[in-house]
């Protein structure tokens, strides 16, 4: 890939030693280190029991874990080294998946859960996506945008987004208007929380978006998002479709039909994925 112009490596090691202190301080190297060389099967050792479907594509279908280095030029100081900037990646049949490699010591193997958040998800999707990585997504262009985390499961820490703001990205003018329609639905998608600090109560967006099936860059009232209440320890799994928040369902076996949807966005499945064999109208839950 000729945008990795500082190389791509399958071992941390064979890393020039000033790329390695050009990422220093900036990106975790230790964790970068970590997923490298341990490769695939490791990161993948959870997923088999528990995102089957994800894991055979994943196993079967793309290479082991590389690192690829772009060297991108300081223009605000043109006398410096080069920035270094590294992409840890998997290549599959429906593109580039990039691995966010977390920080050392806030991966849920670790015990971290990143203020609860992490248990609102199915165990299943939590203990697999989330176990050994800060997450995954699948850039439309490299470098990525690290604030933009699509079509795979992203982690708390890098881009769960509140609904307020989702609904925003679908174009809404007063995306404000809509809250009260989403709390209608779910009346724990926003709650009050108590600062510990100043002692003064505020408002907190619970609702947050961890999946969003929408390529990169792509805004609209198109694809499927799914969030959960960050607080929660049920597990429910919330769905909108293109867009309409009036209509907010539930999935049924969700931890199955991210399983099944992951699979289909890894193997280069052609067109869009049905998620309304798993939902139901949301009934009352909340």
């Amino acid at each position: 890939m000729t945008r990795f112009n500082g190389g791509i490596y399958k071992r941390f090691q064979d890393v020039p030693v000033e790329y390695v202190r050009g990422m220093a301080g900036v990106r975790n190297c230790a964790s970068l280190e970590r997923i490298l060389d341990n490769g695939k099967d490791w990161v993948l050792e959870s997923f088999k029991g528990l995102q089957p479907e994800s894991f055979k594509v994943l196993d079967e279908l793309s290479n082991d874990v590389l690192l690829g280095i772009m060297l991108i030029k300081d223009l605000l100081h043109t006398d410096a080294p080069d920035m270094v900037s590294p992409f840890l990646f998997v290549e599959t049949p429906g593109g580039v998946v990039k691995i966010e490699e977390g920080h050392t010591g806030d991966r849920f193997e670790e015990g971290s859960v990143f203020g609860g958040s992490i248990l609102a998800l199915p165990y299943e999707v939590s203990k697999s996506w989330l176990w050994r990585t800060g997450g995954w997504k699948m850039p439309e262009e490299i470098p990525d945008n690290p604030l933009s985390s699509r079509r795979l499961v992203a982690h708390p820490q890098a881009s769960w987004l509140p609904i307020n703001m989702v609904i925003a990205s679908y174009g809404h003018r007063k995306p404000d208007s809509l809250m009260a329609n989403v709390v209608a639905q779910v009346p724990r998608a926003v709650e009050t929380r108590h600062n510990k600090y100043d002692g003064v109560n505020y408002s907190w967006v619970a609702m947050r978006c961890f999946l969003d099936t929408r390529k990169d860059g792509v805004q609209g009232k198109v694809g499927d998002q799914l969030f959960v209440i960050d607080s929660a320890r049920d597990h429910v799994v919330y769905h909108v479709n293109n867009g309409d928040v009036e209509n907010i369902g539930v999935l049924d076996s969700p931890s199955k039909a991210i399983d099944c949807y992951s699979a289909y966005v890894l193997s280069g499945g052609d067109g869009y994925f049905d998620f309304s064999r798993w939902r139901r109208n949301i009934g009352g839950i909340g």
